[in-house]
């Protein structure tokens, strides 16, 4: 009798409900695996921009003021746009991971088991989605500041005593 069914399912395994939940399950696990690692890659991608700026803001004396603040701007102008995107597909990929869980996993006695269990501290409980939301926001943030502090160094180094500087920096 196990044979019509295969070797690995099971009578009970073939009703409708319980091959709907599993194939939700697999996306699930799909879904969340794919969020982690975009993750980790944009925080490599945003640690190897922040090391570009602070090398270019560190250094800037070995170059032209004007083209300084022309890296900063393009490195920055990459950060915003990165964690605009970074934001953008992880608030899309939890969506997709929310409507899974809501729809389809709901009903499994593991997922209601494990959705009941809480942490004695109230602010653990709590959906903040610190990885999808918080971070992408603050790099924004982050990159924006970076920004403002690159075009202040440049106004009070092109303005003042140190004019001669900045105007030496395109006469060659």
């Amino acid at each position: 009798m196990t044979e019509q069914f295969g070797p690995t399912t099971s009578p009970s395994e073939t009703t409708g409900a319980s091959w709907t939940t599993k194939r939700a399950w697999q996306l699930y696990d799909y879904a969340d695996n794919l969020l982690a690692q975009r993750m980790n890659y944009g925080m490599v991608a945003q640690a190897m921009l922040l090391l570009s700026f602070v090398t270019l803001f560190v250094y800037q004396k070995d170059i032209g003021a004007i083209y300084g603040l022309l890296l900063e701007a393009i490195i920055s102008f990459s950060g915003v746009s990165y964690s605009s995107f970074q934001y953008y597909r992880t608030h899309t990929l939890s969506r997709r991971l929310d409507f899974l869980r809501h729809q389809y996993l709901k009903d499994d006695p593991v997922w209601v088991d494990y959705s009941m269990v809480r942490s004695p501290d109230a602010w653990l409980n709590m959906d903040l989605r610190i990885n999808q939301y918080q971070v992408p926001k603050g790099l924004i943030f982050v990159w924006l500041a970076l920004l403002f502090v690159a075009l202040v160094r440049f106004y009070f180094d092109c303005h003042g005593p140190l004019m001669t500087k900045c105007l030496s920096t395109l006469s060659d």
